[in-house]
């Protein structure tokens, strides 16, 4: 049967000494291979089962990616229960709207931040309150609280627990409930099934040919999607191992350590990746700088040319292969890249030069497109894309369709429907196919192309088209540019606020001498303003070539003093911008660059501190 409990049974009694999960603690990788897991879930679900959890129960996992946590999942899961993962990270009114839109009933938590996130959030649905970490916790009284120890205490590892209760379990059931990012319409909390992600990971295992021999790094946080497909899914479904490495400041060393070779990442993550090596090359001698800087150019020449349909030169080609050879073997060895045969990247429009980097230095980088709603990924790139204008072909089984305008899609990883409210379900998925509120188009071959949320599509004051998901993706093409969002909808011309990557710009600026005291000084300094300035004229350059597009120049920008932040509620933990929480908080920043002012000064609600920010013409 298509269970993860299922899934678990069969790899402990197929390679009962194969490691299946891995955390690093302490600066040393703890194993747990397939045969621990089942007896360690055998004597947690039993604890569960003796506290009330119970088919149908939501229960929550809170804490960082940890085998603890994974090991979590599986408990619940063969009870019937239903998982919520709660991201390390969230506190307060986020951390509330999860637990009671999910009727979460007993909480698994880390550590006692947790634990006291949980009982000051305003929470009304939590019965029982299990902790890992007990460090902290001697002087708490709530009866609520035990610490999962105790509750395991005495209980003895019992695989025929497990066996009985795979035969209850049914494909169906809802194995999770995840919450959409917001980014568009308000979070919603999603219901998948077991069967949705188990066909969606074994279509990806398919395609990739991803074994148990394969090594996976699980760093996302937990309430994130693409986690649970990308990582415990996948790890579940076609047995390879688990890597979670010590914290978030870790993940580059630990990626050396482990040499995965399939990793999944949001635009974000090859976007650091990109401007890491950017910033140590602007750090090196002039010397080591030219001859990167040489070797780039190689490889993106080809790049460029394969992207574009052309044939190289043999000249390009030789210069190409050399550059590979004698840089960018060493580069993919210093960031653990070494072993990656397939890199997955999706959740949001990754910049078209950040994709070219990474495959023209030999790194098997594809597009996904996906959402909650499908499991979180219903298409992929082939290997023969090297245009990131698509978003390739879909899973097995899976249809995509375009209607008036919008894409649709049916197919085995489709969500089961919107908790407990069948009215959003009936608006999200008619005669069987779930609606994405995106925009798209189908080429010749079938490869999705998406144009962005239509809620953010719309139209110039002059009648001309307008796009900011793509002119927002053009412009974080730029290393030295971290974050943008763009305005225009409905005015007479876009412009955009960004904010600028604090390490590069740094390195950038003292190289030149520049004087500066903090990142808000520094994103408003003269120089600064004319780097991305001269970008910006480029990119208007590049939008000028097209008819389709050339209405869509930039006239005004302006770089906040600080980046967007999550604790804010501007970024998702996959850090895509919350634009309508943006828009709202910078109201008035957004309004001045629609005026003939130079600057904007205004009392930053994050530190209450007053700035101001120039605003630049272009």
């Amino acid at each position: 049967m298509d269970t993860f409990l299922s899934l678990l049974l069969e790899r402990a009694k197929k390679n009962p000494d194969v490691p299946a999960f891995r955390t690093k603690r302490m600066g040393i990788w703890n194993p747990t291979s397939w045969s621990q897991a089942r007896d360690q879930v055998s004597i947690l679900a039993q604890a569960l089962s003796q506290n009330g959890v119970e088919a149908g129960t939501p229960v929550g996992i809170f804490g960082p990616n940890a085998t603890d946590f994974y090991l979590d999942y599986l408990a619940v899961q063969s009870l019937g229960g239903i998982v919520v993962p709660i991201g390390t990270n969230t506190f307060g009114d986020e951390l509330a709207q999860q637990v009671n839109g999910a009727d979460v009933e007993v909480v698994l938590a880390f550590e006692q931040q947790h634990v006291d996130a949980l009982l000051e959030c305003g929470q009304t649905c939590v019965k029982r309150i299990f902790y890992i970490n007990g460090r902290g916790m001697e002087n708490y009284t709530q009866p609520e609280l035990m610490a999962l120890p105790d509750a395991t205490g005495g209980i003895e590892a019992s695989a025929a627990f497990l066996e009985q209760m795979e035969g209850q379990r049914n494909p169906e059931e809802t194995a999770t409930i995840l919450f959409t990012s917001g980014t568009g319409r308000s979070e919603r909390p999603v219901e998948l099934s077991h069967g949705a992600l188990i066909a969606t990971a074994r279509s990806i295992a398919r395609r990739e040919t991803i074994t148990e021999k394969d090594e996976l790094l699980a760093y996302l946080p937990l309430s994130v999607s693409s986690d649970f497909l990308f990582s415990f899914s996948l790890a579940l479904t076609t047995g390879c191992t688990l890597n979670c490495p010590e914290s978030d400041d870790t993940v580059l060393q630990n990626m050396q350590e482990i040499g995965p070779s399939v990793l999944f990442g949001p635009p974000y993550v090859y976007k650091y990746i990109y401007t890491h090596a950017s910033n140590r090359i602007e750090s090196a001698r002039t010397f080591d700088t030219k001859i990167y800087k040489s070797a780039l150019r190689a490889v993106m020449t080809v790049a460029s040319h394969r992207a574009a349909g052309q044939k190289d030169s043999f000249t390009d080609w030789l210069l190409f292969m050399f550059a590979r050879i004698t840089t960018f073997s060493p580069f993919c060895n210093i960031y653990g890249l070494s072993r990656l045969r397939l890199a997955l990247t999706g959740g949001d429009a990754i910049a078209p030069d950040v994709f070219n980097f990474f495959r023209a230095i030999g790194i098997d980088l594809r597009e996904t497109y996906g959402q909650v709603e499908g499991c979180a990924c219903v298409t992929m790139q082939s290997p023969e894309d090297w245009n990131s204008d698509s978003v390739g072909l879909p899973l097995d089984d899976t249809e995509v369709r375009i209607e008036n305008g919008e894409i649709w899609f049916r197919g085995p990883g489709q969500m089961k429907g919107i908790y407990k409210n069948p009215e959003a379900t009936a608006d999200s998925i008619k005669d069987g196919w779930v609606r994405t509120h995106d925009a798209g188009h189908l080429d010749d071959q079938g490869r999705l192309h998406v144009h962005g949320q239509i809620a953010r599509m719309g139209s110039l004051n002059g009648g001309g088209a307008f796009a900011s998901d793509m002119l927002e993706t053009r412009l974080r093409s730029f290393e030295y540019i971290k974050q943008a969002i763009v305005l225009g909808d409905g005015r007479d011309y876009p412009v955009a606020v960004v904010t600028v990557d604090g390490t590069i710009t740094r390195t950038w600026a003292d190289r030149r001498s520049l004087r500066y005291t903090g990142y808000a000084d520094l994103s408003a300094h003269a120089s600064v303003q004319e780097m991305v300035r001269e970008y910006i004229q480029k990119v208007n350059e590049g939008l000028a070539e097209d008819p389709a597009t050339s209405g869509m120049q930039f006239r005004r920008f302006a770089i906040l003093n600080r980046e967007f932040m999550a604790s804010a509620g501007e970024v998702t933990p996959t850090r895509k911008l919350r634009c309508h929480e943006i828009e709202e908080k910078h109201r008035g920043l957004i309004d001045a660059l629609y005026s003939d002012a130079l600057e904007y000064t205004y009392t930053d609600p994050v530190d209450e501190e007053s700035y101001t920010v120039p605003l630049g013409n272009v």
